[in-house]
């Protein structure tokens, strides 16, 4: 008859061939974790052969696989029956009045008051006011109008 190794046993043999101790999370998992075989015993992760603990593993990879294809296959089938996924988006009317009160130097905070918007839609309008003109990247808003009103003045005398 032969004996097998449970997963402690090969983790002492580890420990003294490569001197390295178990971490005490690792550990504390082989003792507190419970399997339960087919025949409902419950048995520790350490106490397991290693044989079972790798068909055990095995099996929720299965079973992880299986649930993303029915996932990504759930998605397909709505996508057909279109259904449209993600937050949707801000009407341009909206937008503009966003832009609008950011650039008279309205705070993000207050805009989204005012509009009954999230801040982080106000915050990320306000940050693509910003990338539209790298100039004004870092700057406080309430100066944007300003600027874009000198540069519209500047292109109409030069014009």
């Amino acid at each position: 008859m032969t004996r097998s190794i449970n997963v402690k046993e090969i983790l002492k043999i580890q420990e003294i061939l490569t001197g390295a101790k178990i971490p005490c999370d690792i550990q504390e998992a082989l003792d507190s974790y419970v399997y339960v075989t087919s025949d409902d015993i419950e048995v520790s992760f350490g106490d397991l052969n290693i044989i079972h603990l790798l068909r055990a593993y095995l099996k929720e990879k299965r079973k992880k696989q299986e649930t993303v294809k029915n996932l990504k296959e759930g998605v397909r089938k709505a996508k057909e029956n279109g259904v449209k996924f993600g937050r949707p988006r801000i009407h341009y009317k909206k937008r503009q009045k966003i832009e609008d009160k950011l650039l008279s130097g309205l705070s993000v905070a207050k805009t989204s008051l005012e509009l009954n918007v999230s801040k982080g839609t106000v915050a990320t309008i306000r940050r693509e006011i910003s990338k539209r003109n790298p100039s004004l990247a870092g700057r406080s808003i309430s100066i944007i109008k300003d600027i874009d009103t000198e540069l519209a003045l500047r292109s109409v005398d030069n014009g």
